[in-house]
């Protein structure tokens, strides 16, 4: 389990700051049908996890990157069988379409900054709930921002 979510820890940001960029209005709205999709179902635990499930996967799609896509698909379906030992009522139901519904928000406002923020916050959850500790993560760093581990930017190689 922790490494899973180590490795979430690590490529999810990644995928939700793409789809932040490359993500559609339509890419959107089909994230928040699987938001409304939990509301629906609230009283389903089975439902509410397919559909979170979903969720997962329809940012990863909007991401537009089919290996990152396969990654994440990969990690939710190690996660599918583990998702028995969290908590399935529906105060922790309303509590994952809330976060949902931020990090969506975040997205379709391409705020990087604040979805850093609900990102982190979740992996803490999720690691509380879980009791394990990740010590890795990812910051989204636009590329104008950037600086290559040579310390260069953007403007090629230094000239000799």
């Amino acid at each position: 389990m922790a490494e899973l979510i180590a490795t979430r820890r690590l490529l999810e940001p990644i995928v939700y700051h793409l789809a932040a960029e490359n993500g559609t209005k339509e890419e959107f709205d089909r994230i928040d049908d699987t938001i409304r999709l939990m509301d629906l179902h609230i009283a389903d635990p089975k439902m509410v996890w397919r559909a979170d499930g979903m969720f997962h996967r329809r940012i990863a799609h909007a991401a537009r990157n089919p290996i990152l896509l396969r990654a994440m698909s990969g990690i939710y379906r190690q996660l599918s069988p583990l998702r028995g030992a969290l908590d399935n009522d529906e105060r922790h139901a309303r509590h994952m379409i809330a976060v949902h519904s931020r990090l969506l928000d975040a997205m379709r406002a391409r705020d990087h900054e604040r979805l850093e923020v609900l990102l982190r916050q979740t992996f803490v959850d999720l690691e509380a709930e879980f009791k394990v500790d990740a010590p890795y993560s990812v910051r989204w760093v636009s590329a104008g921002d950037a600086k290559t581990p040579s310390g260069r930017g953007k403007t090629g190689p230094p000239k000799l």
